[in-house]
């Protein structure tokens, strides 16, 4: 029997894989515009009908706007009506990556606590798979900033809160700025990144185990130490102008 307390509509993950491209995978920037409606049907596996209702509901949440001949188009958050968004969205803060780091470790273990209330073994599967990505991006010397947030991201849509999971993407934007903030030798960054790496591979692969089997504490510290490991990762790479932030 359908449990229709659990039940999400085909329109509303649409729309959620939709805002994921922009904001978590970057794949549209403010004011790009989106793929055909036959492109994204396909990509999505899912009907015009239901395609056009994921549209409409971003259009309400002031992600997407259409213009009446050219097309769906992601809206520019720079403008003064999505100030609120605006505030959220990637800058180049050293001291809003401290913010981020602050929020993520209140947030994160707690919203990974939730998600194995509602984990099924299909998602298990796919956060299998994308550990699995992750790691091996990372072992083969690639970047991974994608795989990254894509396993925190498939983690945030099972806790069953919205506001976690619309978070998620504003914080990793925020983070992913750190990069314009370092000002050090390579031996100093080499040597951050390979922790980095490691505190990846490690804690992904216990939050992962944690999850199938169900035991929500133990996802809980292994998220909250991972996250935690990262931002002490981080406060020893920035430049010692801003050091006073951390």
């Amino acid at each position: 029997m359908l449990d229709m307390n659990n039940f999400i509509p085909i329109s509303k993950k649409a729309a959620d894989n939709i805002r994921d491209m922009i904001f978590i995978e970057k794949r549209f920037t403010p004011g790009s515009k989106l793929p055909n409606e036959n492109e994204l049907m396909k990509e999505l596996r899912i009907s015009r009908t239901s395609l056009r209702e994921a549209i409409k509901i971003l259009i309400a949440n002031k992600i997407l706007y259409i213009k009446r001949g050219s097309g769906t188009f992601v809206c520019d958050f720079d403008n003064e009506s999505d100030i609120a968004l605006n505030t959220l969205y990637p800058v180049k803060n050293i001291k809003l990556v401290k913010n981020a780091f602050e929020l993520r470790l209140i947030l994160e273990p707690e919203m990974a606590f939730n998600a194995v209330k509602y984990v099924t073994k299909s998602d298990v599967n796919e956060i299998e798979r994308l550990e699995r990505e992750c790691r091996n991006k990372i072992l083969s010397g690639e970047a991974y900033s994608d795989e990254d947030k894509k396993f925190h991201a498939a983690i945030a849509r099972l806790s069953n809160n919205r506001l976690f999971e619309e978070l998620m993407g504003y914080l990793y934007a925020s983070i992913a700025n750190t990069e314009e903030a370092r000002n050090l030798s390579k031996k100093e960054i080499d040597t951050a990144i390979n922790k980095l790496n490691e505190n990846a591979i490690v804690y992904h692969k216990l939050i992962l185990e944690s999850i199938i089997k169900k035991d929500a504490y133990g996802v809980k510290i292994s998220m909250e130490t991972h996250i935690n490991n990262s931002q002490n990762i981080f406060s020893s790479i920035i430049p010692k102008n801003v050091k006073s932030y951390f």
